[in-house]
Order: C-alpha cells, then sequence, then structure tokens
C-alpha cells in the first residue's frame, strides 16, 4: 500500500512515461534510471543534502518496483529495467 508522498510520486512518473511513448512513439517505454534522474530533478529543491538525495532515489526505486508488479496484471507502463 502506497502513502500519499509515494502515490504522487507514482502518478507523476505514470504520467512521465505516457508522455515519452507519446512523444516519441517508440512504444519501448523510458530507461528506469533516466527516469529516476528526471524525478531526482524535479524535487531538486527540496533534497537538501546527500542523505535526502539518497533516501528520495530509494523511494522512488521502491514505488517503481510496485508499479512493475502492478504492471505485470494491469499493463500501465513500459520501463525498461536493466537487470
Amino acid at each position: 500500500m502506497m502513502d500519499d508522498n509515494a502515490f504522487k510520486t507514482a502518478k507523476l512518473l505514470i504520467e512521465r512515461v505516457q508522455y515519452d511513448d507519446s512523444g516519441q512513439g517508440t512504444g519501448l517505454g523510458i530507461d528506469e534510471e533516466k527516469l529516476i534522474q528526471w524525478h531526482l530533478s524535479r524535487k531538486f529543491y527540496e533534497l537538501r543534502t546527500d542523505a535526502d538525495y539518497a533516501l528520495e532515489k530509494m523511494k522512488t526505486k521502491e514505488v517503481l518496483r510496485q508499479l512493475v508488479e502492478v504492471r505485470r496484471e494491469v499493463p500501465i507502463l513500459r520501463i525498461q529495467d536493466e537487470s
């Protein structure tokens, strides 16, 4: 179950992936690390320390993991997993 911040992050990530797919038209999705960096750059002024940055990166990866799990049941995202 996601808290409010995780839900907001998930919504932003989904919108970004959908925008990227419609803009490029490739249907291949977006690289996971690029998506994470995009999200972190949007929160740049909120992240005051390296620890804040690392924590937000970890939380973003967890949200993506949860979205990928949901995607297996409902195909809403195309995220290129590097693993």
